[in-house]
């Protein structure tokens, strides 16, 4: 794969979320002009939660915690690193979801945990690329939790870090009393409820 040299939009709305941890961040991805070939918009993305609650054993997000005097502790690895994947047809700006209709092309999401306080953050970095995606590049990956679209936990060997990237990122702190979402996409806003 090559770096296709087109710069990609990010059009979002406000960040649904809670005092509980929950969030929830719609996105759509456009490129600045037409593909000349086919290819992809390729994001890393990489999120980390702590989370701390008074008692109980559950889940935060995509991290088990279980309760130790009273803290919640965060699974073995907390951080979470992969790459996914949206085709873009040449001639067009925007990602080809073969004929679904979609109200939004990427989404951070993470459930909540009642009586908690914390802090999750995604961060984002879109590139455009055009040529074949590589094999491994899978849907229902279930070591990304990317679900239905193509992805990977493996470093590309095409990727050049974040040089020129679009960034996408989310920061929620909460508390029982209060949360603060903070987005940079790319115009930087802060929500508080």
């Amino acid at each position: 794969m090559q770096p296709g040299n087109i710069a990609i939009g990010i059009a979002s709305q406000q960040p649904a979320f809670d005092k509980q941890g929950y969030f929830k961040w719609p996105v759509r991805f456009m490129l600045q002009s037409n593909a000349l070939q086919d290819g992809w918009i390729i994001q890393r993305i990489l999120a980390k939660t702590f989370t701390y609650a008074a008692q109980g054993v559950g889940t935060v997000g995509k991290f088990e915690v279980q309760s130790d005097i009273g803290e919640w502790k965060e699974q073995e690895a907390p951080t979470i690193e992969y790459w996914e994947a949206w085709k873009v047809k040449a001639g067009t700006q925007v990602i080809d979801h073969e004929g679904k209709m979609t109200d939004y092309d990427d989404e951070y999401e993470q459930s909540g945990t009642p009586k908690s306080r914390g802090i999750a953050g995604v961060q984002g970095w879109a590139k455009f690329y055009v040529g074949e995606l590589p094999a491994d590049f899978v849907k229902m990956n279930s070591a990304t939790k990317a679900w239905a679209v193509r992805s990977t936990n493996a470093r590309p060997a095409f990727w050049d870090d974040t040089t020129n990237a679009t960034r996408h990122d989310l920061l929620l702190r909460w508390t029982p009393q209060s949360a603060t979402c903070t987005t940079f996409a790319p115009n930087k806003s802060a929500y508080e409820l």
